[in-house]
């Protein structure tokens, strides 16, 4: 003992001068267990605080680097722990390392971390790796936590479906729309729904098919009438997302065209516009520097008088549809027409006409091509201040029968023949009597979406007074160009008539005139379109006085289509 004592008397002097000469390290020496633990906790909880700071610039890979290095053993706090397992989950979901998020969370959660929106995110990364049942665990207690509930239903929903639990399934898309949260999702649960019903329906069909019962489209046609159909249809109504609305539209279409409830879809597969109504109206307003008035098409004289001309129309038709082939359209078209200048001469062409039909279009196949027949009935009654005393008279009835084959033999573009017999009944004597129309229409494609149309056309006009009749040949050619830039469209052409007096050639000759025109078109505004026109006409008769004559007329005319 003495020995000892004799030592630490020898060295006390050494140890004094090292205590004055570092108090720091004498103290750092003398409680290095404890402020160990103290120095690593605040190292811990600093570093994660940094990785919470580059998680929420969105920089994860940096995140998950600094998180990773906090080691668990450094830190005495669990608390910190956890939630460096949980900063690890959320961000090796963000860059798709879903394996790895889930093992985080798992143990952030066997630390005891618990934050309102975890079991949503691991339900999101265990259905990203295919566990869906266990996805389906934590989504339901998102849902009771009141965390994302209508997603965290939805998932739910959706996952029994993929697991062909459609009775689970559609009991939590009833929830969901119950729940009535957020309104595209509840869109997006009614077009399951339907999904679920015809799931059902066609498990049911395959069923009774395993019986011999034989297969029917007919046989899911009820439950898609009166199931399917209806809940897609109150999702379209609930759906204010455009995206949304376009895939349930998309859904709702296929299914009524494979279950051949489409009232739009042709046999060849071409599909018709939604609507079965087809309603316009239109305004035109045009200059003609040299009205011409006629009780007849073939007395046409001009007045030499210019006016401002209104013309006012509507027109429209209903679709029905039989067979898939078979279209047959109730038609009816107004038209009311006033002229600004009020001579006498002028005021005649005031009036207005109304002409009922019934238009038919038959689907058909011919040299082996989709072809089209037309068979059209109409009527038209003209009435016009025939005195021009500003009262309107009835001047002319006309019915007419039209039948047209459209053939599609050449690759270039459809073919179209045309006949027409026409009763007419006129206000003037002599007049009553009929026609005999025949037409040829080529359509030629040309680059991208334009078209060449030449058409040929022939009028033969009988007449009680034989000394009236005549016959008209007209040549006709367009050039249509459309997808111009910034939505416009145009027309030019012209036509080349030649009209055969017959018994009045003597005075009048074979009389001809020429027609070259132009337009161009825009949509102003949704189904409103404007379209500005030129025509320039010159009639050359060998009765110059009364047949001779030349105009121009400008025009634009504003029409809503529905």
């Amino acid at each position: 003992m003495s020995f000892f004592l004799v030592i630490i008397w020898m060295c006390w002097p050494i140890i004094a001068s090292a205590e004055e000469a570092s108090t720091t390290a004498t103290t750092a020496t003398a409680s290095s267990a404890t402020d160990k633990t103290v120095l690593a906790v605040g190292s811990a909880k600093e570093r994660l605080e940094e990785a919470q700071r580059l998680f929420a610039k969105k920089a994860y890979v940096e995140a998950i680097e600094l998180a990773t290095e906090i080691a668990d053993s450094l830190s005495a706090d669990g608390k910190v722990v956890a939630e460096k397992y949980y900063l690890l989950g959320l961000a090796y979901s963000r860059t798709n390392q879903y394996d790895k998020a889930a093992d985080a969370f798992l143990q952030a959660l066997k630390l005891k971390y618990q934050t309102e929106e975890i079991a949503y995110e691991y339900g999101q990364v265990l259905y990203a790796i295919n566990k869906l049942n266990d996805a389906i665990e934590e989504f339901k207690k998102s849902a009771e936590r009141n965390f994302k509930v209508d997603s965290s239903l939805y998932y739910v929903a959706h996952i029994y479906q993929l697991l062909n639990d459609y009775k689970n399934a559609g009991s939590y898309y009833l929830k969901l729309i119950k729940n009535g949260g957020n309104a595209n999702l509840i869109a997006v649960s009614h077009l399951q729904v339907g999904e679920l019903y015809l799931q059902l329906g066609e498990q049911e069909r395959i069923s009774k098919k395993g019986k011999r019962v034989r297969y029917k489209k007919e046989f899911v046609q009820k439950i898609v009438q009166t199931k399917v159909l209806p809940a897609l249809e109150e999702g379209l109504k609930i759906a204010d997302d455009p995206q949304v609305k376009i895939d349930i539209t998309k859904r709702y279409k296929e299914i009524k065209k494979f279950y051949d409830l489409a009232n739009n879809i042709l046999a060849s597969g071409r599909e018709l516009p939604e609507s079965r109504w087809e309603l316009s109206l239109g305004q035109l307003i045009k200059y003609d520097t040299n009205v011409t008035a006629a009780s007849e098409d073939s007395n046409a004289t001009a007045t030499k008088y210019s006016s401002i001309i209104y013309d006012t129309s509507f027109a429209g038709k209903y679709r029905f549809l039989f067979a898939k082939r078979l279209l047959v359209y109730p038609a009816l078209a107004l038209t009311y027409t006033n002229h600004d200048n009020r001579k006498s001469s002028v005021i005649v062409n005031d009036g207005y006409t109304i002409s009922p039909g019934i238009q038919t279009k038959l689907e058909h196949s011919l040299f082996s091509k989709l072809s089209y027949l037309y068979l059209n009935l109409d009527y038209m009654y003209e009435a016009r201040d025939i005195n021009a005393q500003e009262k309107y008279e009835e001047d002319s009835q006309n019915l007419k029968i039209s039948l047209e084959e459209e053939i599609n033999y050449f690759k270039q573009g459809s073919t179209i023949i045309k006949s027409n017999y026409k009763f007419i009944n006129k206000h003037d004597d002599g007049y009553d009597g009929h026609a005999l129309g025949l037409g040829l229409t080529q359509i030629q494609k040309m680059s991208g979406v334009n078209l060449m149309v030449y058409a040929l056309a022939y009028d033969a006009y009988s007449y009680d007074n034989d000394y009236y009749d005549y016959a008209y040949y007209v040549l006709r050619v367009n050039y249509m160009l459309n997808g111009l830039p910034w939505g416009f469209s145009m027309k030019i052409g012209g036509a080349v008539s030649a009209l055969d007096t017959l018994k009045q050639s003597s005075v009048r000759g074979l009389e001809f005139n020429i027609n070259p025109y132009f337009s161009i078109s825009h949509t102003i505004w949704k189904k409103i379109s404007a379209t500005l026109s030129y025509d320039y006409i010159s009639n050359i008769s060998k009765d110059e006085e009364s047949y001779t004559y030349s105009k121009h007329v400008v025009g634009l005319q504003l029409q809503a289509s529905f």
